[in-house]
């Protein structure tokens, strides 16, 4: 469903209604590719870690709320450019077993001083696991179309 800047409002939510199920091949495959850090390579050393286990490294956390976030309906806003992502934490494990869900919520909005019809919009992506506790939260910025004229 196509929406526009002028179709929602500050405190608008969107939630993907599944979930994203965290295997143990997946942090063990993603890390080993793009972040070897021991605590998500090594099980025996995570172990002794600070999550007790394995953990997703911090990009493949942040693609994961990515992936949920476009099934969550939010980038039916039409979207032209994301402008970048603040506030960015890690605030729990993402652990084997994890089941993984996200809410967007707008927090923000302006018309563009510089790109008439077209608006700025802000929201805050939070990723939460299955009991609950938010695992990562962010800001991110993009601007989007507002509804043509005639």
């Amino acid at each position: 469903m196509t929406r526009y800047f002028d179709d929602v409002t500050v405190g608008d939510t969107f939630e993907a209604q599944e979930t994203e199920p965290i295997t143990r091949d997946a942090i063990l495959g993603f890390a080993r590719a793009w972040d070897p850090q021991t605590y998500h390579v090594d099980e025996i050393a995570a172990k002794a870690s600070f999550a007790g286990d394995i953990s997703a490294c911090g990009v493949h956390t942040l693609a994961t709320s990515m992936k949920l976030a476009h099934r969550s309906g939010f980038f039916d806003i039409q979207p032209i450019v994301g402008l970048g992502i603040d506030e960015l934490r890690l605030l729990k494990p993402v652990l084997p077993g994890d089941r993984l869900r996200v809410r967007i919520t707008i927090t923000a909005m302006r018309p563009s001083k510089s790109r008439p019809g077209q608006g700025i919009v802000t929201n805050r992506t939070e990723l939460i696991n299955q009991a609950g506790e938010v695992v990562l939260h962010f800001a991110l910025s993009e601007i989007v179309s507002m509804r043509p004229a005639g």
